[in-house]
C-alpha cells in the first residue's frame, strides 16, 4: 500500500472514531478535522479546513488551549491537560501531540466527569456544612489523644474557642481523668461506645454532664481518628440531682420534731456540695431575724452571725431583691450572675457591702417560706463557685424546700407549745 494510501486508510479510521481530533499546522491553519471534532465545534469541515485557528475562535487566545498548544509546537513533546472550553461550552481533556508539520490534538469530553466531580464536591461541602452546624456537639481526636476537629455546637457548650480546643490533648476538658483515660483505652481497642456518661469542663470552670457516643475511623486496618458525638444532659442531670436532694433533706426535716437538729442535719446536705451560703430567716415583729446560718468556714460564719446580731434586718427598709423585699412581698429573687451594682443595691452599709464584696458571689437566690398561704420568713442560697450557679430549675427546688422547713419550724414550735402546756 502507498503512504498516500496509508494516510487515506488512517484518516478514514481517525474520521469515523468516537474520539474528537483535529490536526493544526505550524501557522495554525486547519488541515484535518474529524465527525466527532464538528459536533464539538458546532462547525463544519468546510468552515474549519484551511482556516486558521484564531480567526475562527479569536478568543481562544486567552485561553489554556493557546498557552498549551503552543508549548508542544515549541518543545516538540506530548502535552496533555484539562479546560473549559468556552468554544465548545464543555470541559475536555486535551492531548496534543506534535507533528512535523504542527500538532494533532486529541479531544476527550470529560464534561460528565466534571459534574460528576461538581456534585460530589458539593455533597462533601454540604456534609462538613451538616457537621459544622449540627445541633449535637462533636468531636474528633486521633490516636494520641489530640483534638483535630470540633464543631461549632460543641464549642458552644463549653465555651472554648476553635483554637483553644483543636490541637489540645482531650483530656484537658475532661473533669474526671479516669474517665477519659477509660474512653481512649477502648477507643483504641476499636470499641464502640454508646452514651457513656462523663462530665466535661467549660472555659469558665463550670461543669457539663455529658452522654459521650464515639466509634474509631480505620484506613488499611490504622487507627485514623475518633467520631466522638457529645449530648448536654446537664439539665436532666441537675433535675434528678435536686430531685434525690429534695427527698433526702425532706426526710431529714420531716425525722425529728426538734428543729435545731432538722435544720443542722438538712444544712449537711446543701452546704456546700449545692450552696456555699445558707441562711434561714423569720419575720418577727419588724425584723427579719436570722434563726440560722451555715457556711464550711466557721471564722466567716461567726462573723456574719454577728454582723446579722448587729445589725438587724428591718422590714421596712425594703430595699429590692433583699430579704426584707422577700419576706414583705413572697415573691423570689434570682440574680445570676451577681454585679457589684447589685450587691449595692442589697447592702445595709458600707461593711456589709465591703463584706459582700470578699464573697465573691457568683449566684444567689432569696425564697419566701410560705406557711398556709402566709410568708413567714425567707431562705437565702448563696454561691461563689462558677460549678453552682442557679437558674430557674433552682427555684422551684428552694421553694419546695423552703415550704419543707417551714413546716419543720412550726411543728417543732407546736410540738414545745404541748410540752410546755403539760408541764
Amino acid at each position: 500500500m502507498s503512504q498516500s494510501a496509508e494516510q487515506d486508510k488512517m484518516l478514514e479510521i481517525l474520521g469515523s472514531a468516537p474520539l474528537a481530533f483535529y490536526v493544526l499546522d505550524k501557522a495554525w491553519n486547519f488541515i484535518y478535522v474529524n465527525t466527532q471534532m464538528e459536533k464539538l465545534f458546532r462547525k463544519t469541515k468546510d468552515e474549519l479546513i484551511g482556516n486558521q485557528y484564531w480567526e475562527i475562535f479569536p478568543t481562544a487566545v486567552n485561553e489554556p488551549i493557546y498557552t498549551e498548544l503552543n508549548r508542544a509546537m515549541e518543545t516538540g513533546l506530548l502535552v496533555t491537560f484539562e479546560e473549559f472550553n468556552p468554544v465548545m461550552n464543555r470541559w475536555a481533556e486535551v492531548t496534543a501531540s506534535p507533528t512535523k508539520s504542527g500538532v494533532a490534538v486529541f479531544v476527550h469530553d470529560i464534561s460528565a466527569r466534571k459534574a460528576e466531580e461538581q456534585r460530589l464536591i458539593e455533597a462533601k461541602n454540604g456534609l462538613q456544612e451538616f457537621i459544622d452546624s449540627a445541633a449535637v456537639g462533636i468531636h474528633c481526636v486521633n490516636k494520641d489523644g489530640v483534638v483535630i476537629y470540633v464543631n461549632k455546637a460543641e464549642l458552644d457548650l463549653l465555651g472554648y474557642t476553635r483554637d483553644g480546643y483543636v490541637g489540645h490533648h482531650i483530656s484537658e476538658f475532661y473533669a474526671d481523668q479516669p474517665v477519659i483515660d477509660d474512653i481512649m483505652k477502648r477507643l483504641l481497642t476499636c470499641e464502640e461506645l454508646h452514651s457513656y456518661e462523663a462530665r466535661l469542663k467549660c472555659k469558665d470552670g463550670s461543669i457539663r454532664h455529658v452522654l459521650i457516643s464515639s466509634n474509631v475511623c480505620l484506613r488499611d486496618g490504622e487507627f485514623q481518628y475518633t467520631r466522638c458525638f457529645t449530648r448536654d444532659i446537664t439539665k436532666r442531670r441537675k433535675a434528678e440531682q435536686l430531685l434525690d436532694l429534695l427527698n433526702r433533706a425532706g426526710e431529714v426535716l420531716a425525722s425529728t420534731l426538734d428543729s435545731d437538729e432538722g435544720l443542722e442535719k438538712m444544712a449537711e446536705l446543701i452546704v456546700p456540695g449545692y450552696a456555699d451560703w445558707l441562711s434561714i430567716n423569720l419575720k418577727q415583729d419588724d425584723e427579719v431575724k436570722l434563726i440560722k446560718l451555715f457556711h464550711t468556714d466557721k471564722e466567716r460564719l461567726d462573723l456574719a452571725i454577728n454582723y446579722r446580731k448587729k445589725v438587724p434586718f428591718r422590714l421596712d427598709r425594703d430595699k429590692p431583691n433583699s430579704l426584707s423585699s422577700v419576706s414583705n412581698t413572697g415573691e423570689t429573687v434570682l440574680v445570676t450572675p451577681v454585679t457589684n451594682h447589685d450587691l449595692e443595691i442589697i447592702a445595709n452599709d458600707h461593711d456589709h457591702l465591703m463584706a459582700l464584696y470578699r464573697l465573691q458571689l457568683k449566684s444567689y437566690m432569696i425564697v419566701p417560706m410560705m406557711l398556709h398561704g402566709e410568708v413567714i420568713g425567707a431562705v437565702n442560697f448563696m454561691s461563689s463557685s462558677v460549678d453552682k450557679v442557679f437558674d430557674e430549675s433552682d427555684v422551684a427546688f428552694a421553694k419546695d424546700l423552703a415550704g419543707r422547713i417551714a413546716f419543720c419550724i412550726e411543728n417543732s414550735r407546736r410540738y414545745n407549745e404541748a410540752i410546755s402546756l403539760k408541764a
